[in-house]
């Protein structure tokens, strides 16, 4: 599987202090055996003097994962660790591992091989096909219906003088979705004969099918029939039930139709000629429906003798829009220039007739970094296609084509775009070191209701979801001094004196919370957060979309980051762009803090709306909503959980989850919103780190509540809705 590899160039990397040599084959640990595990991590020792690893897996079918890491990225102290967001399919798996550094590319580790099974128990029994009755081939195909949790299946023919055929065969050798078949070399005698499938999983083995039985006919034709000359259909057809025609070979008593469809084989079925023919001609109608798009199709015939060749190939088209021809060339639109999205929508001018499009993306190294089919109805309005591929790109020269397809075929690539990615991204620190965010409360005082409120969130439930899990969903975009200004149209998500009304910076490449762009597709929270350094301004809005020229805008808070805000923020009942009504980016952790060792700031935490307490909050916060519903002994608004600090880091999967563990213990967490996954990070979108094997959504699921603790919040204020401004 590794051969031919030997050729790629790899480019120089530097090295911390002097390399004697290429470094050794790593040493693989995990995953191996029996797992229901379909996202495993990888994991193998550090090997001395590596700077980077390539991953390669195989499945049942082949590869599933060639790719190269950083060591950085994903090794420990004696460890490294990847886990793939893409979950592997059931069956046998192994994985290699191969380091190299700036001398060059070391030897492979050993294969570890592992298997991947979710059966619940042995596959039930086959549903036997064919063969059945009378028939002059000596040596048949035997067809059966698919049993989907079967892996394997044992064949069990008896003839007129015992056993004459038992074997085992892998399901993926042999079977379609629906069917299964295989022609054994063993040649029958004249006679009755019966035949079994049992069929086999991971789990076990399953039953056997019911018995089904069959009568070799022997004599006549001395030899196999010849190919038979297929005549119709080919070319573009409407009709989805078409009738196969072909021109009978000599000798031949059946007829096997073998049909492939755009997804692969949709119809396999034997004839008798005697049915079928007339004449020189043979034709069936198969009650099959086929669907739009290429199919192609072959016939074999037999005899008693044998089974002659197939015949030649003949392709058709089936079509049910009425097109009669491959669509035209894409118009590329975006992206191109430089940008500074990770994550790119691409959009071009919708092809007249396409039903399909191939986007092709190439890297900075010119090899695909995305080759991925779309439907048009999903990803089309009007005359323009979008879509926003979860695939990060790297920084760097990138060159994007599309192809469109339809029914009558697949038309030609558009033109090349080129494009190239710059990541902006927005620095650490948003205010002042005396802002109250920065503040070490690993020794402050706690509030006289901690143990009251904490015993009471949990018996509530705790965190949303059962469990503490984090948010990568929203984004921080970075504007530089040159950003146009866009004015937006307040909607009824903006309220007043609350929100601010002033032009916001949009830089191009820029997402909103949760979206691909700034339009707000999903309908929901869809932040728009824009830092701009040079003029010490951070915009902050709730609600935000923009389609097209137009742009609306919910709640926007416009925040100074020259100033430390006083314990009333904004202003007594003032809403922002979270409902606590203080800002959210500096408690906001990201992937380059975390990967640095340190996150030296409050974070954010959100809870369910019943598991707040109703018509109070408590500096900083500045408002409450009416969706509370908690009681006194529950959390309000702006309350400071603390993690204790005798909580054991040890436990935790990772170094990265250790270091948000470490944050929660020296600087604590900050109620700002209702909802239900507990800490919120910000995306890695425009960040150089990246949050894939760093940290993973569950990694502090075994943090509790009965872990913290609550920081003094000093007085419940009363929650009116009346915002009273703090003048600036």
């Amino acid at each position: 599987m590794k051969n031919g590899w030997a050729f790629i160039l790899f480019a120089t990397l530097g090295a911390v202090g002097p390399l004697v040599a290429q470094p050794a084959a790593p040493v693989l640990v995990s995953p191996s055996g029996l797992s229901s595990n379909r996202l495993p991590t990888y994991t193998w020792n550090v090997t001395n003097g590596a700077s980077e690893y390539y991953l390669w897996v195989d499945g049942p079918s082949g590869g599933v994962l060639r790719q190269w890491h950083a060591a950085a990225a994903i090794c420990g102290g004696v460890t490294c660790s990847f886990q793939p967001s893409a979950p592997l399919g059931e069956g046998a798996h192994v994985f290699w591992v191969q380091a190299k550094n700036a001398l060059g590319v070391g030897p492979w580790s050993a294969a570890m091989r592992f298997t991947v099974s979710s059966f619940a128990g042995p596959p039930p029994s086959a549903s036997l096909v064919s063969p059945a009755g009378a028939g002059t081939l000596t040596q048949p195909t035997y067809v059966w219906n698919a049993v989907s949790t079967s892996t394997d299946y044992y064949l069990w023919v008896d003839g007129p003088s015992g056993n004459v055929l038992k074997q085992w065969y892998p399901s993926s050798a042999l079977c379609d979705l629906t069917t299964c078949s295989v022609t054994p070399a063993q040649t029958l005698a004249a006679g009755a004969h019966t035949w079994w499938i049992q069929t086999k999983n991971t789990v076990g083995v399953g039953p056997w099918s019911a018995a089904k039985t069959f009568t070799v006919v022997t004599g006549g034709a001395a030899s196999p029939p010849p190919a038979p000359a297929l005549q119709s259909p080919s070319g573009i057809i409407t009709a989805t039930r078409p009738s196969y025609n072909w021109t009978a070979a000599t000798t031949a008593t059946d007829y096997y139709l073998w049909v492939n469809g755009p997804l692969g084989p949709i119809l396999q079925q034997w004839y008798f000629a005697s049915a079928v023919c007339s004449g020189s001609t043979c034709a069936v109608a198969p009650p099959t429906t086929l669907a739009s798009g290429a199919h192609t199709w072959w016939v074999q015939a037999s005899n008693g003798a044998g089974t002659g060749p197939w015949s030649a190939a003949k392709a058709f088209t089936v079509v049910t829009d009425g097109t009669t021809a491959p669509p035209a060339a894409p118009a590329l639109q975006s992206p191109s220039g430089i940008i500074s999205a990770t994550r790119p929508s691409y959009s071009w001018t919708a092809a007249s007739g396409a039903t399909d499009y191939y986007l092709w993306v190439n890297g900075p190294l010119g090899q695909p970094v995305l080759q991925q089919w779309y439907f048009a109805s999903a990803v089309c309005s009007g005359s323009t296609c979008a879509v926003a591929p979860a695939t990060t790109l790297a920084s760097g020269a990138h060159t994007w084509w599309v192809q469109a397809k339809n029914g009558a075929g697949t038309g030609p690539w558009s033109a090349s775009r080129s494009f190239t990615v710059q990541p902006q991204a927005a620095t650490d620190s948003y205010f002042p070191s005396g802002a109250v965010w920065y503040q070490d409360v690993s020794s402050a005082a706690l509030d006289p209701q901690s143990s009251q409120v904490i015993a009471w969130l949990q018996s509530a439930g705790g965190w949303g979801l059962g469990r503490m899990q984090i948010d990568f969903s929203i984004e921080v975009v970075a504007a530089s001094a040159g950003t146009p200004l866009r004015a937006f149209i307040p909607t009824q998500d903006h309220f007043s004196p609350d929100c601010d009304v002033a032009p916001v910076p949009l830089p191009p490449g820029g997402a909103l919370e949760g979206e691909s762009g700034y339009e707000c597709t999903s309908d929901g929270d869809c932040h728009l957060i824009v830092v701009q350094r040079s003029t010490n301004r951070l915009y902050e809005m709730w609600r935000a979309n923009v389609i097209g020229d137009a742009f609306f805008g919910g709640c926007l808070a416009v925040w100074d980051m020259s100033r430390v805000y006083g314990p009333a923020g904004r202003g007594e009942n003032c809403t922002s762009a979270d409902a606590a009504g203080y800002p959210i980016a500096p408690l906001l952790f990201s992937a380059d803090e975390v990967a640095r060792g340190e996150i030296p700031h409050a974070i954010r935490f959100i809870l369910p709306n019943s598991r707040m307490r109703n018509g109070v909050y408590v500096h900083p916060a500045t408002h409450s909503t009416g969706a509370t519903s908690g009681p006194s002994s529950a959390p309000p608004y702006g309350a400071r959980f603390r993690l204790r600090p005798d909580f054991p880091l040890n436990t935790l999967p990772n170094e990265a989850a250790r270091v948000v563990a470490r944050a929660l213990q020296r600087y604590g967490m900050f109620l700002a919103d209702g909802g239900n996954v507990a800490l919120t990070a910000q995306s890695d979108r425009f960040t150089p780190a990246k949050w894939s094997g760093l940290l993973g959504s569950r990694d502090l699921s075994a943090i509790q509540v009965s872990d913290f603790q609550m920081v003094d919040g000093g007085e419940r204020l009363p929650y009116t809705g009346d915002c009273v401004r703090v003048q600036d």
